[in-house]
């Protein structure tokens, strides 16, 4: 049953990027947002760089790309890598804003959304690595999941505030929806797991 629902999510995830590259009004919208996205993936590049860690080149999955060290990473190195992309996102927003504030706006959402609170995203994973520094693995293995069932909840309620406000951004609240029943599946399999 879980494989079924991972091969779903897949599927669901292929069905989204295609879906968010169609919505877009312009061909330079979707354009500026890929090329957001690439420099947010060279940002992480560049840190796995200075740290000195061989990487396998960058793989797009449901979330956006995925790229996979060789050797483990300690917290603080997964830090500095996770926040190495929306930093380079918020430097690209301070320098563009007075001569592309569009593509300056399109890279301040892209540091934003790597930071939401979700499994697979730089927000999680810098979350997750400070509470296991500081409280231990079995704290942030409790910890996480809830912040995420937040983080979702929030975010299908935000977007349809901006479905009934714009009239648009069904996209949004169709992600939120499918990682909130994500998280909430997951939650509910960790507790019975834990009653046993």
């Amino acid at each position: 049953m879980l494989r079924i629902i991972k091969i779903l999510l897949g599927i669901l995830g292929g069905l989204f990027w295609t879906a968010l590259m169609l919505s877009f009004a312009d061909t330079k919208t979707a354009v500026m947002t890929i090329i957001s996205a690439l420099l947010h993936e060279a940002g992480h590049i560049s840190a796995l760089v200075m740290i000195k860690k061989k990487f396998s080149l960058p793989k797009l999955v449901a979330s956006g790309f995925r790229i996979k060290t060789e050797s483990s990473l300690s917290y603080k190195e997964e830090i500095i890598i996770c926040a190495a992309g929306p930093l380079t996102n918020i430097i690209i927003f301070v320098f563009c804003l007075p001569h592309t504030p569009f593509f300056a706006v399109i890279n301040l959402a892209t540091a934003i959304s790597n930071l939401l609170l979700l499994p697979g995203y730089d927000g999680y994973k810098i979350t997750s690595d400070i509470i296991s520094m500081l409280l231990g693995n079995e704290k942030s293995d409790v910890l996480m999941p809830h912040f995420a069932l937040i983080t979702c909840a929030v975010g299908v309620f935000l977007s349809l505030f901006l479905i009934l406000l714009l009239n648009g951004g069904y996209w949004i609240f169709f992600v939120f929806f499918i990682v909130l029943l994500r998280q909430i599946f997951f939650l509910n399999k960790q507790t019975k797991n834990e009653s046993f």
